[in-house]
């Protein structure tokens, strides 16, 4: 994400015609440190939401657990470990979430965050 930017939102007529997703990550949710830049990106889904909904503008964010792509087997086993559901996510399973956060079956739902990450934050 370019924070520095519009997120490309206003149209010529200043109409708006489409929802912002935003992807964060699960250590978001975890103490200091790296957290503490991901967790920011929480709060500017829930003050974008906010800036822009007078325009109709959805903005919401999804925090997607780790993606299995052939990563060192430690790291691997590790991830597992700590992951209530046991394993890594594929990449196909966080599409239907993407389709649903930029369709209209999400029209009435803006500056959230929807954790998939097979129970990993909890």
């Amino acid at each position: 994400i370019n924070i520095s930017s519009d997120l490309a939102i206003r149209a010529p007529d200043q109409r708006v015609y489409s929802p912002t997703l935003n992807f964060e990550d699960i250590e978001s949710y975890k103490p200091l440190g790296y957290s503490v830049v991901k967790t920011s990106l929480i709060g500017m889904t829930k003050y974008l939401a906010e800036y822009w909904g007078h325009r109709n503008v959805r903005v919401n964010a999804l925090l997607p657990g780790g993606v299995y792509n052939n990563q060192p087997k430690q790291l691997v086993e590790n991830v597992k470990k700590r992951t209530l559901l046991g394993r890594w996510a594929n990449v196909d399973e966080y599409e239907d979430a993407i389709v649903f956060l930029a369709s209209d079956s999400s029209a009435y739902m803006t500056g959230q965050s929807i954790v998939m990450d097979g129970g990993r934050s909890v």
